[in-house]
């Protein structure tokens, strides 16, 4: 079976969905748009998905025994591109369709890692509310930060809920065999914080700027609450709205198996699903793997430490709609690459640009996994 027989529905309904993730992660809306996006294009190269892309696609060839697998996805969309009436949006905005490459696949997985990690936006919200309010303040608002949050502990039901429930004589049995066995129950109930924090937010000082209106869960019950006495698994990664959906629904039957779920057009792989063996799920990781720096720049040397050190410099062409093009010069410190002294809107969760006095370089350690979260999805089917 060519990967092309599974895959075709999802190059019919979104191939220009496909084609837009690449260009939005590597910085080419430009080609299609033209001088509209070009900022939007160098950020984009200055955040790195384009370069880590290159580089990762030349590791995967010579190191993954999936190369095959994902060579095989890759020439299915090109296939489709190349041999299908195109989608309509092609036709209006006078775009050609360019074939897909590994860089393409590498780029808009890492892409996807920014809004699924949230740090990069969480590091901009948290730095607001620490100068605003105080870091004790902003440590109880995202409380998740808080080195004392309990991630080792288990999050199970506990007996009041259970008796709210009317619940707990049936189930007091089996907590009594010690099925959570080393588990610790820690208070879920926010109340409490928020009742420490209520009176002390101004409403004038914080307004509506925390536009963050999701969330994200994934949870299951222990086979012995259930008839099949096989546990159940609850995913919800709550993930906006939008049109194309992010996700796509499919269903791949293969000789020993059958795999369904949510895929994210242009990659190869079920981010959410189930096999006849297994069921996984993600969210929002709420991991701190994302960091701005301050950079003290003199010329082409930044300070740290009070030593000067040599920037790394590097140039980027940028093609433009209309044949033209320009060269962009990215410069990098130990740090990571520096954006500049403004982090869009969209990288914020403030609803508005923020800007910083001295200019800001971004460090992104999930860029890492990204390659290893690939293969391990990989290996579930």
């Amino acid at each position: 079976m060519h990967i092309l027989d599974w895959d075709l529905p999802r190059q019919k309904n979104r191939l220009w969905q496909i084609d837009m993730n690449r260009r939005i992660a590597r910085g080419k809306l430009s080609e299609i748009f033209g001088n509209k996006t070009l900022e939007a294009d160098k950020f984009m190269r200055k955040i790195g998905h384009n370069e880590y892309g290159i580089k990762q696609a030349k590791y995967l060839e010579e190191n993954s025994q999936y190369f095959n697998v994902i060579k095989a996805f890759i020439e299915g969309i090109n296939y489709y591109g190349n041999n299908f009436k195109l989608p309509i949006e092609y036709y209006i905005s006078f775009a050609e369709f360019k074939n897909f490459t590994l860089p393409d696949l590498i780029a808009t997985i890492s892409l996807f890692g920014m809004p699924m990690s949230q740090d990069p936006a969480m590091e901009v919200w948290y730095e607001y509310l620490e100068k605003t309010l105080g870091k004790e303040m902003a440590k109880k608002i995202i409380y998740f930060r808080d080195e004392d949050y309990p991630f080792w502990n288990a999050t199970i039901v506990s007996d009041e809920e259970l008796k709210k429930l009317g619940l707990y004589k049936k189930n007091k049995k089996i907590k009594e065999e010690n099925v959570f066995e080393n588990k610790k129950e820690f208070n879920r109930n926010t109340n409490k914080k928020n009742n420490e924090m209520n009176g002390k937010i101004d409403d004038s000082i914080l307004g509506d700027k925390f536009k963050n209106d999701g969330a994200s869960n994934c949870w299951n019950v222990d086979g012995t609450f259930t008839s099949s006495g096989k546990p159940l698994l609850c995913n919800d990664p709550h993930l906006p709205n939008g049109m194309p959906g992010i996700f796509f629904a499919a269903k791949l039957y293969l000789p020993d198996n059958v795999i369904s779920g949510g895929t994210i057009p242009g990659t190869p792989v079920f981010i959410t699903g189930s096999n006849k063996y297994i069921s996984w799920g993600i969210t929002t990781e709420n991991s701190d793997n994302t960091d701005y720096c301050e950079e003290l720049i003199q010329g082409d040397h930044y300070i740290k430490d009070n030593v000067k050190h040599q920037l790394e410099i590097t140039k980027e062409e940028i093609y433009i709609k209309g044949n033209s093009s320009i060269e962009i010069e990215i410069q990098k410190t130990k740090n990571g690459p520096i954006l500049g002294k403004t982090i869009p809107s969209a990288m914020t969760l403030l609803g508005e640009h923020y800007t910083s006095s001295l200019p800001l370089s971004i460090r992104i350690s999930y860029k890492k996994k990204i390659l290893q979260v690939l293969i391990f999805i990989l290996e579930l089917i």
